[in-house]
């Protein structure tokens, strides 16, 4: 697929800028910074061109800003720890606006890097939230961000409370291990309990306390589980991140017809699976 970048822009926030920075907390050093990106693809509008709708998701983007405001800062790595920190500049994200040659039904979604690539923004270690909005002859439209996981895994009021320099929710993994054999040759409910087993054991007090703890002692850096690059063999992770909303994401000019989420990790030796009700 062939694509031609229009033009990059930075889209500043409509706050004064602020210039302090801060360090991440301890349990924001467990996710690691893998980038993630969402894409949503939307039809030709009913209203408007694409012009008008560039106009509106730059708007959009200005509001989330005076919500989010850490998508606006940027990330940089203490050079005596070579951990990141928060330095709070209000600077905005990168916007590019791309034009694709092939119709939005031409494009081979179960293979995402033969023909999605274009669409997904490369990420830039510094920026927390990078945008991309990429038209196609069928004048429909691709709306895909990236973001840093390190700032944007999850957010959670109470939690923020709790750990004034909490910037994400506490990451873990419940890992189990079976044969391909154990697995065809058990029931259903076997298997659920192996899944159960595993879930338990890392869905304790004394579990997050022990992870902790850890994190302390091998400080400084960043850690992720191996299981979530599938080092060491092939690995499958079951997100239990269920909730990505499709239809409900309306900015003005309707609805999209499928949305997911996209990983350009190198050598990734895991396969992920997101439980949705529907894509569409």
């Amino acid at each position: 697929m062939k694509t031609r970048n229009l033009r990059d822009q930075i889209k500043e926030p409509s706050l004064g800028p602020h210039h302090t920075q801060q360090p991440l907390s301890d349990f924001d050093l467990l996710g690691g910074r893998g980038s993630v990106t969402v894409f949503y693809a939307y039809p030709k509008p009913h209203v408007g061109d694409f012009s008008s709708v560039l106009t509106k998701i730059l708007s959009c983007l200005a509001e989330t800003f005076n919500h989010y405001p850490l998508l606006a800062d940027r990330l940089l790595t203490n050079p005596l720890t070579g951990e990141p920190k928060i330095l709070y500049v209000n600077e905005g994200a990168e916007v590019t606006v791309a034009r694709a040659y092939i119709d939005l039904a031409g494009l081979d979604y179960y293979d995402p890097s033969k023909s999605l690539q274009n669409n997904l923004v490369p990420p830039l270690q510094d920026m927390p939230l990078r945008l991309q909005v990429t038209s196609y002859t069928c004048e429909g439209f691709f709306i895909a961000w990236n973001t840093d996981h390190a700032l944007v895994g999850d957010y959670a009021d109470e939690a923020a409370l709790k750990v004034p320099n909490m910037f994400e929710n506490m990451l873990s993994m419940a890992v189990g291990e079976a044969s391909i054999q154990e697995v065809n040759h058990s029931r259903i409910s076997s298997v659920v309990s192996m899944l159960h087993n595993a879930i338990a054991e890392a869905s304790n007090e004394a579990h997050f306390l022990d992870l902790l703890d850890w994190i302390k002692f091998h400080r400084p850096g960043m850690f992720l589980a191996k299981v979530l690059l599938g080092l060491g063999g092939p690995k499958i992770v079951l997100s239990d991140a269920r909730r990505l909303m499709v239809n409900e994401l309306d900015f003005g000019f309707g609805r999209p017809v499928f949305g997911s989420v996209y990983t350009t990790a190198p050598q990734l030796g895991a396969g992920y699976m997101n439980p949705q009700l529907s894509g569409v």
